[in-house]
């Protein structure tokens, strides 16, 4: 049967762009490593793109939360008039359950922003101009409205350098190049990491740096150019270990990992997914030690070591179990499937398939479910098949004792 091996995927992730200075050792990993809707094989991303939303951080509503790390699409930095706060932090708090609302708010402050600017003799305040674009911007991108989230991340890249904002510019940037990624435009992708990655480093900005490195070796690796994007991650890599970013590190120890997974290097991509499993476990990331140990599982398959393969699997089921990651525990349940299909455990396959498919149907994960489905299909001929076999072969045993004790009856 074809194999679709099951993982969690990094891909997605989304970052707030104006947290990147934020982000270091003490931040919160299983915040940021989130295992996203089911993906292929050549999807398992444990690569960074998209490792950032193109968004300032959050608005801020009072003081006391000023130094809050916002690792969500939402923008902020300044504190608006007292009369929106508590409508922003609702709307801020409901952005992926009532986004529209969201953007007809932040709408309203850009349109606010740009009357003021106005009274002002045309030179509106740049933060809540700012901030509202890099919302939008941002919104728009995590609603897959991507050429709208490009007009606005533009607008916000011509104010901030209308302005001399190097940080800013540089965030526009990143989420001008995480949209046209979206769009599978790789090379217009690369174009706007790279004028990001010049800016972090004039403006000695590591952090940044390391992310946009991370940015650029999975847009490579989209292209199927892995070598190029294991020199990227390798940069982002000694970055992350240069700055004590744990978080980093375990990223680009997992892109590592899948990108010479995807290159056949198997021991290879076992090394750093040991190493990724070490760290995770060193900070505690039960996330992340769910998903390097689905790499393990999925290397030590390919290279036919399906026990070694079947214990790793079990142990991220057994982490997802806990963590009650829904999507991931359908996930390794699926590898398990697979593994247990390649040791000629049929019926177990098949009842892991079955569990698969009852948490991708309850999550209306359709696509995955097909490919349960067609596991289970295929399977269940096999067994249907040996079984026929078996009792047919059965029956011409018996046939031929009986043929045999009537010859000797009669001589």
């Amino acid at each position: 049967m074809t194999e679709v091996i099951r993982s969690g995927s990094l891909n997605n992730i989304e970052i707030g762009t104006g947290d990147w200075e934020n982000l270091d050792g003490n931040s919160d990993p299983n915040e940021i490593l989130k295992e996203f809707p089911v993906q292929s094989r050549s999807d398992f991303g444990v690569s960074a793109a998209s490792l950032l939303g193109a968004a300032p951080t959050t608005h801020n509503t009072s003081q006391s939360n000023a130094d809050t790390v916002s690792v969500s699409p939402v923008p902020s930095t300044q504190s608006r008039n007292a009369e929106d706060s508590s409508t922003l932090a609702q709307q801020c708090g409901e952005l992926w359950t009532q986004p529209v609302e969201f953007i007809e708010f932040e709408e309203r402050c850009l349109e606010k922003a740009r009357e003021t600017g106005d009274a002002n003799g045309g030179q509106s305040e740049p933060n809540e101009e700012v901030i509202s674009l890099g919302s939008l911007g941002n919104a728009y991108q995590s609603l897959g409205e991507y050429h709208l989230a490009i007009e606005f991340y533009q607008q916000w890249l011509d104010t901030a350098r209308e302005i001399g904002d190097r940080l800013g510019e540089a965030k526009s940037l990143s989420g001008l190049g995480n949209a046209y990624q979206s769009l599978g435009k790789y090379q217009r992708a690369i174009e706007f990491y790279q004028q990001w990655l010049s800016i972090t480093r004039k403006i000695g900005d590591r952090t940044g740096e390391g992310i946009c490195l991370g940015s650029l070796g999975n847009t490579y690796e989209y292209l199927g150019k892995y070598e190029q994007a294991i020199e990227f991650y390798q940069q982002w890599l000694s970055i992350t270990k240069n700055i004590g970013d744990w978080t980093g590190e375990c990223l680009s120890l997992g892109s590592l990992g899948n990108t010479y997974e995807s290159l056949g290097n198997y021991q290879l991509a076992i090394e750093f997914y040991q190493q990724w499993l070490g760290v995770a476990r060193f900070i505690s990331d039960r996330n992340g030690e769910g998903m390097a140990l689905s790499g393990l599982g999925s290397a030590y398959k390919a290279l036919g070591q399906y026990q070694m393969a079947f214990e790793f699997h079990q142990h991220s089921l057994e982490i997802r179990r806990h963590l009650d990651d829904r999507n991931g525990e359908a996930n390794a349940w699926f590898n398990l499937g697979l593994v247990l299909e390649k040791i000629n455990r049929e019926s177990e396959a098949i009842d892991a398939f079955c569990n698969a498919r009852e948490i991708y149907h309850a999550m209306g994960l359709d696509a995955s479910l097909q490919d349960c489905n067609h596991a289970i299909e295929l399977l269940s001929q096999n067994v249907a098949t040996f079984t026929s076999g078996f009792w047919f072969a059965k029956w011409l045993n018996n046939l031929s004792q009986i043929v045999k004790s009537g010859s000797n009856r009669h001589p």
